[in-house]
């Protein structure tokens, strides 16, 4: 299993003079291998106290083993993609990455990402496929192919202020419809230079919302992307129509 963690490797060729200029600004464990152990640089975007808990874990997996030693390195989380993809042009990949976007097939229809099969053999696949929930097994495989190992899966929900309802004799939506009634009660549209908004949609979260909406976006029988679909616009509709109900700098000034 601890061969999962090598399969990000180097591919292509481009601008290779500019990965010298941005690798030594990341930062870094200072500590080197021990002498008959591979070395795997882990890039994540984690900081502050999220980074020591990334550290203890790296620290706990060198200790479990005498095979690998992980040295995490840890990269702002903007522009991660450029700084990836320059350090492959430069020929001095990481060999693990943590990502949380939805990028594995562009990666690995760009030649940055090798298969785990290829680098891991068939058996690690196999591995895979015993221990791992259906959904992980989805995120993790291009065109049937593992290209990733999932660590997580992301579960929403959405937190209210209990004290604030019962001090206004309210109850907690159980319906969107409930929910927006409850909104506009407590953050009236009209009402100039509110002092509270209750709920601003992040605007990165129509992945989260297109499905509370009932849509889906990729259509798995036509293998189409799928996100002009009805629902998803409905739901993208209602984000927006926070910014139309309460004006954009107004929004602008609580987000």
């Amino acid at each position: 299993m601890v061969q999962f963690l090598r399969f990000v490797v180097a591919a292509s060729v481009v601008i290779a003079g500019f990965a010298a200029m941005v690798l030594p600004q990341l930062q870094s464990n200072s500590n080197t291998a021990p002498p008959n152990r591979s070395e795997v640089v882990f890039w994540h975007f984690w900081g502050g106290a999220d980074r020591d808990v990334v550290d203890r874990v790296v620290e706990r997996f060198n200790q479990s083993q005498s095979e690998f030693w992980v040295r995490p390195v840890a990269v702002p989380g903007n522009n991660l993609d450029a700084k990836l993809f320059l350090s492959v042009a430069g020929g001095n990949p990481p060999d693990l990455v943590n990502q949380d976007d939805p990028v594995l097939a562009d990666w690995y229809g760009r030649g940055v990402l090798q298969t785990v099969s290829e680098f891991a053999g068939e058996q690690a696949e196999s591995q895979l496929s015993e221990f791992l929930l259906p959904a992980a097994r989805r995120l993790a495989q291009v065109d049937g192919r593992w290209v990733a190992v999932p660590n997580g899966l992301d579960v929403r929900a959405l937190y209210y202020n209990a004290t604030l309802l019962d001090e206004r004799g309210l109850k907690p939506p159980a319906t969107l419809g409930e929910f927006d009634q409850l909104i506009r009660s407590l953050s009236p549209p009209n009402k100039p230079n509110p002092e509270m908004l209750a709920f601003l949609p992040d605007p990165r979260r129509i992945w989260t919302w297109g499905y509370v909406f009932g849509g889906t976006f990729f259509d798995e029988d036509k293998k189409q992307v799928s996100a002009d679909a009805p629902e998803i616009v409905a739901a993208l509709q209602w984000m927006q129509d926070f910014s139309r109900l309460y004006g954009p700098e107004v929004v602008a000034r609580f987000r």
